[in-house]
């Protein structure tokens, strides 16, 4: 499971986001749908964390999210983290092989934390609830980071490296 949300959701229940009443909403559909429910179940988190299935406008559950975890144990270029950071979201993420490098910006737009460290990715979510001059700073930085992903920006790029190649 290269989403790994069975991991998250055991780490979402170590850390403190359920006692501060901040819930783990999970976004999409897959075959592993019934398993998640019994481990939501079975860790007694059923007031705090929520299946909602696919969704043809995710951005209005990013622009209301106090951060985004991305859990995949590999990315190409995630668009989940371009949109949550677009849509002003701070995000946490591990720093697998490819993909999350190249956005986050580590305490500048989110936290990049060790590939499949569960107790840095819990410490990181603990962050953001309680170093509110980091969370506020990330959150500050979010839309301006990404504006090296804008497509006018990319294409002016290529060209300037096209004219110099000449």
């Amino acid at each position: 499971d290269t989403k790994q949300f069975d991991k998250l959701i055991r780490m979402y229940s170590r850390s403190k986001l359920p006692e501060k009443e901040v819930a783990l909403v999970i976004i999409g559909r897959g075959e592993k749908e019934n398993y998640l429910k019994s481990i939501i179940n079975e860790l007694k988190l059923n007031d705090h964390v929520h299946l909602i299935g696919f969704q043809d406008n995710p951005y209005k559950y990013f622009a209301k999210a106090k951060f985004l975890v991305l859990t995949s144990l590999f990315e190409g270029l995630p668009m989940v983290l371009l949109e949550s950071l677009a849509a002003g979201t701070p995000v946490i993420a591990w720093d697998c092989p490819t993909g999350p490098s190249e956005i986050i910006e580590h305490e500048n737009n989110g936290l990049l934390i060790e590939n499949q460290n569960e107790d840095k990715f819990i410490e990181a979510m603990n962050t953001f609830l309680i170093n509110d001059q980091l969370y506020q700073n990330c959150k500050r930085h979010t839309v301006d980071s990404i504006k090296k992903f804008d497509l006018e920006q990319i294409g002016r790029e290529w060209l300037q490296l096209l004219n110099n190649d000449q």
